[in-house]
């Protein structure tokens, strides 16, 4: 499975406040189109008990305009180390596109339908799964460096960054 798309995304609002042994970070991203694409995928079950929901082969969905706003919290475990000891995240998805190859008629017309309602519906889930897969990498990675560190790493982002101002 490969998503694609987060290269586009542009930073509408950041906010960093720090003390002597945390630093917390929120920021407002936005995303025109994420895809997620799986040249296989499988599906077979049932909705209502009667209707079958059945299809294997290539999948493709695109996410559209996505917003996502997202808190961390890192904090300094010692002199030669940091991690995330608190994290949030709030998302929208605008619309969903959804093309699963050799499904049942409807699958694609009700993800199409109601694709971004359903996974917004499934906030808590997706937020677990960040914290259960994400935090833990990102904080593998914070194991080696000190919340000092970390901070300038941060500082010298922030400062190479363009500001783009919407004209609209």
């Amino acid at each position: 499975m490969q998503l694609t798309g987060l290269d586009t995304f542009s930073l509408e609002k950041i906010t960093v406040t720090q003390s002597k042994d945390s630093m917390t970070l929120t920021a407002q991203i936005r995303v025109p189109i994420l895809t997620l694409h799986s040249d296989k995928y499988s599906l077979k079950g049932s909705a209502y008990y009667f209707y079958p929901i059945k299809g294997s082969g290539g999948m493709t969905i695109q996410l559209k305009d996505v917003v996502a706003l997202s808190t961390v919290r890192f904090v300094s475990v010692d002199d030669f180390s940091s991690k995330i000891d608190k994290f949030s995240l709030q998302y929208n998805i605008s619309k969903v596109k959804a093309n699963l190859e050799k499904s049942t008629f409807l699958i694609n017309q009700v993800l199409n339908a109601e694709g971004a309602a359903i996974l917004n519906g499934f906030h808590d889930d997706i937020v677990n799964g960040t914290w259960n897969y994400a935090v833990p990498q990102a904080n593998e990675y914070l194991s080696k460096v000190s919340l000092s560190d970390f901070i300038k790493t941060i500082l010298n982002v922030s400062q190479s960054a363009f500001v783009i101002k919407n004209t609209k």
